[in-house]
């Protein structure tokens, strides 16, 4: 949709005027499989805690707890009201456990 997509500009843009490298990418199917297959091709992923309007709490409850425990690669769930574009420390040593 258009919403979608001007989203993932304005995302885009943001990210560069922040001086951050950001690839995006609209797919359709299961919101937590679509992610965890994408996924094999990032370094790390980044969800929203917030449900989208209309959607169950738990449902997106549901499709976070399926992205937390299948991800394979490190995941960072940005709370509701987090602030954009502060800094923020992510621990990662690199391990085969840490990388899964």
């Amino acid at each position: 949709t258009e919403h979608r997509a001007r989203l993932l500009r304005d995302f885009v843009q943001q990210a560069q005027t922040a001086g951050i490298a950001a690839a995006t990418r609209a797919v359709d199917g299961d919101p937590s499989h679509e992610l965890c297959v994408h996924a094999r091709r990032a370094d790390l992923l980044i969800v929203g805690k917030k449900h989208q309007s209309g959607e169950s709490p738990l449902t997106s409850h549901a499709t976070l707890q399926a992205i937390l425990h299948h991800a394979p690669r490190p995941v960072l769930c940005v709370p509701v009201g987090a602030q954009p574009w502060l800094p923020i420390l992510i621990a990662y040593d690199g391990s085969k456990p840490a990388a899964r």
